[in-house]
């Protein structure tokens, strides 16, 4: 366990010391939450015109589902978990390049990881047909994001990888209540 926590700081710390001043403006703005609007609002535009009015009611339902599950599965952990985040632990916070605020306390799993893994998963599924063979966009949108958190310094990978993991599973699940309970129309 000790060489895996290990690892976890080195990559971490390997990660952030990478990057370069001229570098830290773009992941800033990956990182941001409101860089995304524009894509949420198209995704949900492709979402309208793809399904009936009734469809698309219970998939913007799936939606606010989904986010929750993600989000404040991600806050139950970090709280119960309480593991420091990067920036807040003083074993290795000399070691980092600080960019920005630290943020909360704790950090273990990221919900920025959490929650656009779980959007990613849940369009992929309502927009198969849009995403036909580009589902790598989607996913590729998540892991930036994902890694913008670490290369901020401000979650440890494994906190990226478990937060991407917990998003995909609080997607899926949504997807199969939605398979099973209401069924989407295509128009």
């Amino acid at each position: 366990m000790d060489f895996l926590l290990q690892f976890d700081t080195d990559l971490l710390v390997g990660i952030n010391n990478l990057g370069a001043q001229w570098m830290d403006p773009f992941w800033l703005f990956m990182s941001g939450k409101l860089t995304w609007l524009p894509l949420y609002v198209f995704l949900l535009a492709n979402l309208y015109f793809t399904y009936d009015l009734r469809s698309f009611a219970i998939g913007v339902l799936g939606i606010g589902l989904v986010v929750v599950l993600a989000d404040q599965g991600a806050n139950l952990f970090k709280y119960g978990v309480a593991r420091l985040r990067p920036c807040h632990n003083l074993d290795i916070k000399e070691s980092l390049r600080m960019i920005k605020s630290c943020g909360g306390q704790y950090g273990f799993f990221s919900a920025h990881a959490s929650n656009t893994f779980a959007i990613a998963t849940l369009f992929n599924f309502y927009l198969a047909k849009f995403f036909a063979g580009k589902r790598f966009i989607l996913i590729t949108w998540a892991t930036v994001v994902s890694l913008s958190r670490v290369y901020l310094g401000v979650h440890f990978p494994s906190d990226v990888l478990i937060g991407a993991l917990f998003g995909i599973l609080s997607a899926t699940l949504v997807i199969v209540a939605i398979r099973k309970f209401f069924p989407l129309n295509l128009r």
